[in-house]
């Protein structure tokens, strides 16, 4: 059985002691946009919808700048039934979105065992998966499937705002294009890994 281990800090993927790469550091430049502020930001509103998914927030705890987000996504978890897979956002929309969501899905797809039983029947929070045969690794915001692999799946990002409402996106492209598109990046991301173009960390 390969050991697979997160690392909070830095959020590093490690299979069988080697770092591998995770779904958003594979796409394309500049998908935070280089913004420390917005990446810190994001951070903190999905450690704080985590906690609010297990039932162990403390409101108490959050800087008020992270509450309109927390009334968003309560908002949204009130209005949205949920079906399919989920990535919470922060911050405005990127291109670069869907192909993530295609990630995503490819490792949901890959991972049917861990969402076996009763996990079909509630939403799975902040799972934590690995491809072994791709080699990278990710952690959806929620998974609501009723099957797996799942014939209709459908992919959403969820806009958080800072006024306390939200907006909902469904990803409507080929996802089997962007699944390709997405393993395209990948290879070309370990490629230039190996060719000491990026830092190994």
């Amino acid at each position: 059985m390969p050991e697979f281990e997160f690392i909070e800090k830095g959020h590093i993927y490690k299979l069988n002691g080697t770092v591998i790469p995770s779904c958003t550091s594979v796409l394309p430049y500049f998908y935070h946009g280089n913004n420390e502020d917005a990446m810190t930001k994001g951070s903190y509103v999905h450690q704080m919808i985590e906690l609010e998914a297990k039932g162990i927030l403390d409101e108490e705890t959050l800087h008020p700048d992270l509450k309109p987000y927390l009334e968003a996504y309560r908002l949204f978890r009130k209005q949205h039934e949920l079906h399919g897979i989920y990535d919470i956002k922060s911050g405005s929309p990127h291109p670069c979105v869907e192909l993530q969501l295609a990630g995503y899905s490819l490792l949901v797809n890959e991972n049917g065992d861990k969402f076996e039983g009763d996990l079909l029947q509630a939403p799975v929070f902040e799972q934590r998966l690995y491809s072994p045969i791709y080699r990278f690794a990710g952690t959806p915001d929620i998974v609501a499937l009723e099957s797996i692999p799942c014939l209709n799946l459908k992919l959403y990002a969820v806009y958080l705002k800072s006024t306390g409402k939200y907006s909902l996106e469904k990803v409507r492209g080929n996802l089997r294009h962007n699944q390709q598109m997405f393993l395209a990046f990948l290879q070309t991301h370990k490629w230039r890994l190996s060719h000491g173009l990026l830092d190994k960390r």
